[in-house]
């Protein structure tokens, strides 16, 4: 008899794995199934009959990615045309206040060489018709009200003197005046322009 084996031994030899007593019948292993989370308890979802198990979060990452791109994307083309937007402005508003420098260097010109002129009645006369143009062709495109009132007393001081009814110091005062302010107002349009 020692060399037959024991019944207990043939049970412990065929039997699966497990805890189960011999009578008792194997227990059943759930279905595979998905893990949520990895920091909470596992809690199993079965997944369909048939299907491999489905993992949310994958799920969730592949819709998120191609949205957060395309959010990405809009809202670098609004900043890129925001930034063009502001950068033409800026332009635009450089560009006139060199068109503006331009405007009242001329009309500085024609005010000191009339000044100079007016004991010279032909050549005074030549330089107020040059003056009419620029203050007829020029000027009206930048409205400065300032600039407009000193331009408009000189204006009427040239022709006074045209006529020979002004005097010459009233000429210097007027034109030294217009040029002072179309000095404060390249200031204010330079300043107006940067606080853009």
């Amino acid at each position: 008899m020692a060399n037959q084996p024991t019944t207990f031994a043939l049970c412990c030899k065929m039997a699966p794995k497990s805890s189960a007593l011999p009578n008792e019948a194997a227990p059943q292993l759930p279905r595979p199934a998905t893990i949520i989370s990895a920091k909470r308890p596992a809690k199993f979802i079965p997944s369909p009959p048939g299907q491999p198990p489905v993992n949310r979060v994958d799920t969730w990452v592949k819709i998120a990615a191609p949205l957060l791109t395309a959010a990405g994307l809009i809202f670098s083309v609004w900043q890129y045309q925001h930034q063009q937007a502001y950068n033409d402005a800026q332009e635009f508003r450089r560009k006139t206040w060199e068109k503006r420098l331009e405007a009242y260097t001329e009309l500085g010109n024609l005010a000191a060489q009339l000044v100079t002129a007016a004991a010279q009645p032909q050549r005074f006369d030549s330089l107020g018709s040059r003056f009419e143009q620029v203050y007829w062709g020029k000027l009206p495109l930048f409205d400065d009200r300032g600039v407009e009132q000193k331009l408009k007393a000189f204006h009427d001081e040239v022709q006074d003197t045209r006529h020979r009814e002004g005097e010459l110091n009233a000429l210097k005062a007027k034109g030294y005046a217009l040029m002072k302010e179309c000095q404060k107002s390249l200031h204010r349009s330079w300043y107006e322009a940067a606080a853009y």
